[in-house]
């Protein structure tokens, strides 16, 4: 009974002093009071002259308990034990408790705030669900994006843009890490996290993503491990993928809550990994929604740079903040009834790609974000209405109408301003346009009653269907094996006027594969697959091929690597070891081809030293600008598709001897107008040889370079150019 009672009491203290503080230090209080009742009973008992009742003696030892400087006023053996008892006792059980408890429930209570549990008092803000390895890359976009963010921000009529982070990591873990990566860019009033999950209505109340201007629903990292990725053993890859499966229920449980609350949904721009979900991940939101492709978008730009040497350093200019120039799209209709061709000459710097043709009878875009009622979006490559039509082509006849918008690459917003009307502006194409703010120095253009109300697009594509017979296939090797290859093998047989023979070297069986191919799409007719088994980081087995004999190597992403790091690792003792081979190659006089290396983890990248013929594609960085700009401005997310497709026209280096520059000083206005009689758009310059090689940002390239600037170019320097020749 004794031991049941003794139990009994002890778990009742447990459970009291679990409870937090407050019951703590009830408990010493009360351990205290009844130390000084027992203390104060004896000391009245050994000295009772002393004391003129119980309740001087309860204080007298309440004292010695609380402070001990009133141990040298006792007199007597017995009373100066009590008092010393009462001393020691008290150093112990009211100092050190009342030290302890307080520090805990500090600590308690900085770990509970650091979690990230309290709602967020704010509105009209950017909300982030969940945290990838491209976050730091989103954020840095949006901190670094200037005009872009300034006109989002005026459309949602807030002074700051502010970032909510939801995650279900430590909030102040993730904080570290995202103060390294931005640096001075960090701020801390604009940056919030809270821990939570995006399926808990809870947790995404506490966010406010009902009072959110932008949602951006990124998805997992590229080496994540999981259901839908192959495994280093001689099996088939399973079917299932739970990234999207994890997208859609973030969407669902988005849609749920809105429909709950009667809210207006917010803006969302999310990410897939298999474009052929588009349709469904889109049909579970009711709000407007952007659906990135993300395997879709890398596999297309790699495929571009396969087949063209150097576009490497056109992502890395265009699509990633290390680059000066960017890609803006706006409204121009004071240039309405201007041809393609003819854009070029209303601004001093900015380069026209290309425009959006507003389709007839569809809904104008309001400031900048589609009209909330709209549930179409803008069109990302994965079949979705288009309210916009793309047009590149520099041979075009097409003409501006007031409701389409200008597709430009500039340094800053500012310069997709129009300087000048140009005065060959046919008259019978000019007509009544909105009333806009113009920049001063804009011509005022003459009012008649014709104005194009849309684009006169060909409805018909001019991209043959059927590859010439007489065309030599490219061969290339893909060393190691990822899931977006089957996507990649893809997107090679979608360029009609050309044919690849495609090994894929890999440790995985040949047959699983295959399987893998050939269970993703249609069959190839264009492309020649061979799958090779064996391991590219053996010296050997990758000595044993005809490395001279490929145009393009390239040193896929380990995405069945339990984490970035990791692939990268393999990925880059890949790379050298395949240096290695070539350099003995080269040695018999054989050719070498072109590489390419993909990595999975921008932080990866300063390990690296490329030599000439070598390329790098940090996949995360292109897909984190991709997903930061897209949240601004949805548009680009097809600006960017049809930029780099597999057709025409093509981003491309094409050498000054073919436009007749070299061996003369020019400017760029010069390299323009020889470009635009070919049927061509400058973008660039890309100084090879001489004085001007390697002093324009990376590899002496130099996009939309300054009007007065002049260069006196060799036959092998490089134009890039937009361009629909073979």
């Amino acid at each position: 009974m004794l031991r049941l009672n003794r139990n009994t009491l002890r778990f009742q203290l447990e459970r009291l002093l679990v409870r937090g503080a407050l019951p703590r230090l009830l408990a010493i209080a009360c351990a205290i009071g009844l130390l000084a009742l027992v203390a104060g009973t004896a000391a009245l008992a050994l000295d009772g002259e002393r004391f003129h009742g119980l309740g001087e003696s309860v204080w007298w030892a309440f004292l010695r308990i609380t402070d001990t400087g009133y141990l040298g006023d006792d007199h007597g053996v017995g009373l100066r034990l009590v008092s010393a008892g009462l001393t020691l006792l008290g150093v112990v059980l009211f100092m050190g408790s009342l030290v302890a408890i307080m520090v805990q429930w500090l600590d308690a209570t900085v770990r509970r705030l650091e979690l990230g549990l309290s709602p967020v008092p704010v509105s009209r803000h950017v909300l982030l669900l969940g945290w990838t390895n491209r976050t730091p890359i989103i954020v840095r976009e949006m901190l670094l994006s200037g005009g872009r963010m300034r006109r989002f921000l005026e459309l949602h009529h807030v002074h700051r843009l502010t970032l909510v982070i939801l995650a279900q990591e430590p909030g102040a873990q993730l904080r570290a890490e995202l103060r390294a990566a931005l640096g001075p860019l960090w701020r801390e009033k604009q940056i919030i996290f809270r821990n939570g999950s995006a399926l808990r209505g809870d947790d995404l109340e506490r966010v406010g993503f009902d009072r959110a201007s932008a949602i951006v629903a990124p998805g997992t990292d590229f080496a994540a491990p999981g259901p839908g990725r192959m495994v280093p053993a001689d099996t088939d890859p399973a079917d299932t993928d739970l990234a999207d499966a994890a997208t859609l229920k973030v969407l669902l449980s988005l849609n749920r809550h809105v429909r709950e609350h009667g809210d207006r949904p917010p803006y969302l721009s999310t990410e897939i990994t298999d474009v052929r979900r588009a349709a469904v991940i889109r049909g579970a939101y009711c709000g407007p929604v952007e659906v990135v492709a993300s395997d879709a978008i890398l596999c297309l730009l790699l495929a571009q740079n396969v087949r063209h040497a150097g576009l490497s350093l056109v992502y890395r200019e265009l699509l990633t903040s290390d680059g000066e120039s960017t890609i803006y799209v706006r409204a121009c209709p004071e240039l309405a009834g201007l041809r393609l061709a003819d854009l070029d000459a209303a601004f001093d710097h900015a380069v026209v790609l290309g425009l959006l043709a507003a389709r007839t009878g569809e809904t104008v875009e309001q400031g900048g974000h589609a009209d909330q009622r709209d549930h179409e979006n803008w069109g990302d490559g994965t079949g979705a209405p288009r309210r916009y039509r793309p047009v590149f082509d520099p041979a075009s006849d097409v003409r501006l109408g007031v409701r389409d918008k200008v597709v430009f690459v500039a340094a800053r917003w500012q310069h997709t301003h129009p300087d000048r009307v140009p005065a060959a502006l046919p008259q019978q194409a000019l007509g009544t346009t909105p009333q806009t703010s113009q920049p001063a120095e804009v011509a005022q253009v003459p009012q008649t009653s014709q104005v194009p109300q849309t684009s006169q697009v060909p409805q018909t594509s001019q991209v043959p269907q059927a590859a010439p017979a007489a065309v030599a296939p490219s061969r290339v090797l893909l060393m190691g094996w990822n899931d977006r290859i089957p996507l990649l093998l893809e997107e090679f047989e979608r360029v009609a006027d050309e044919r690849f023979e495609v090994d894929v070297l890999s440790t995985f069986a040949a047959a699983g594969r295959e399987a893998r191919v050939a269970r993703y799409g249609q069959p190839l007719h264009r492309v020649a697959v061979r799958h090779l088994e064996g391991d590219y980081a053996v010296p050997g087995e990758l000595a044993a091929l005809d490395l001279g004999g490929y145009a393009c190597v390239v040193v896929m992403g380990c995405d069945w690597l339990p984490g970035k790091e990791e692939a990268d690792a393999r990925s880059i003792l890949g790379h050298r070891v395949l240096r290695a081979c070539l350099a003995g190659h080269a040695a018999r006089g054989a050719a070498r081809p072109r590489v390419i290396l993909e990595l999975l983890d921008p932080e990866s990248e300063p390990l690296l030293r490329l030599e000439p013929g070598e390329e790098l594609y940090v996949s995360p960085s292109i897909l984190g600008y991709i997903q930061a700009h897209v949240a601004l401005r949805p548009e680009l997310n097809t600006v960017l598709h049809e930029l780099f497709c597999a057709g025409r026209p093509d981003a491309v280096f094409r050498t000054a001897r073919e436009y007749g520059l070299d061996g003369r000083a020019v400017d760029f206005a010069e390299i323009r107008a020889a470009a635009r009689a070919l049927g061509d758009t400058a973008l660039g310059v890309r100084p090879l040889s001489g004085p001007d090689a390697h002093q324009d940002g990376a590899n002496g390239l130099c996009v939309n370079p300054p009007r007065d600037q002049r260069w006196t170019l060799g036959p092998e320097d490089e134009i890039l150019v937009l361009s629909a020749r073979d």
